[in-house]
């Protein structure tokens, strides 16, 4: 048992260590994001750590890991098998009434902060 929560803390500083900033062509994905219904929330720090959460009504899911790297408008969060990649379809985008936009996962996210 000893074992297994040594593990696990190490995992934990490890996860922590790991963020790198965003890069600067990606400071738009920085803010916390919010879907219309309230049921998806994604934090992307400018540190590089990402907050998700998918409150669906039979499902739910959370990630809470550094950025581990950008592919095309694609990110990935957290270590090796324990990693999730987030697809983004439309990256952050500012509409004509100054609100920001972005859709993830296939959700449309709004900028809220």
């Amino acid at each position: 048992m000893l074992k297994k929560l040594m593990g696990l803390s190490l995992l934990s500083i490890l996860l922590v260590a790991c963020g790198k900033p965003l890069p600067t062509d990606k400071h738009s994905y920085s803010g916390t994001w919010q879907s219309e219904d309230g049921r998806v929330n994604l934090i992307i720090t400018p540190e590089g750590r990402v907050e998700y959460s998918n409150k669906q009504p039979n499902s739910s899911s959370s990630v809470s890991a550094p950025i581990t790297e950008f592919k095309g408008n694609n990110f990935s969060a957290g270590i090796g098998p324990l990693a999730t990649e987030f697809k983004v379809e439309q990256a952050p985008q500012q509409t004509a009434e100054g609100a920001w936009t972005m859709t993830v996962d296939g959700h449309v996210l709004n900028k809220v902060q």
